[in-house]
């Protein structure tokens, strides 16, 4: 992707594609981590999967857009050190963007497909879920009856 975008794959790409892996695997893990709490609190595995992305999608969001606008001037450098700079902005703008499109879609997927997987072998204990995923499951809960509700009065 690099050679499409005319850079060269030199230390200073490769620092920004460390840097992208420590940000979007943290990423990945509190999505992993909020899902997997909610499946323990009694949520469905596709409900805990939508929501802790739900859950996670401003902060995900705030961090993206912090790090893209913070390399746009590395991006746009000119001068001394302009290769260097140019190569990591835009090695790091263009992996944040394409990483976290495909971790907003990949993560909960394949949190369903594994954690389907690990049930099989060994069920999940619920437990006492906290009040604030307690609130979330009874707002799903709710949510089709409401449709239902909406749909029997549009065919009177």
């Amino acid at each position: 992707m690099a050679k499409a975008m005319g850079l060269e794959n030199n230390i200073y790409l490769q620092t920004g594609i460390i840097m992208l892996i420590g940000l979007l695997s943290k990423t990945a893990i509190l999505i992993t981590e909020y899902a997997a709490e909610r499946r323990a609190g009694g949520m469905s595995l596709t409900q805990a999967a939508v929501s802790a992305a739900k859950a996670r999608l401003r902060p995900i969001l705030m961090t993206v857009l912090t790090c893209v606008f913070g390399m746009i001037p590395l991006m746009l450098s000119h001068g001394v050190g302009a290769n260097g700079n140019s190569t990591l902005g835009s090695g790091v703008v263009g992996g944040m963007i394409v990483g976290t499109l495909a971790l907003l879609f990949l993560v909960p997927t394949l949190f369903i497909v594994f954690q389907t997987l690990q049930e099989k072998i060994k069920p999940v204990e619920f437990t006492s879920p906290d009040w604030c995923i307690q609130a979330e499951i009874e707002e799903n809960q709710k949510e089709p009856i409401d449709e239902e509700a909406k749909t029997d009065d549009d065919t009177k």
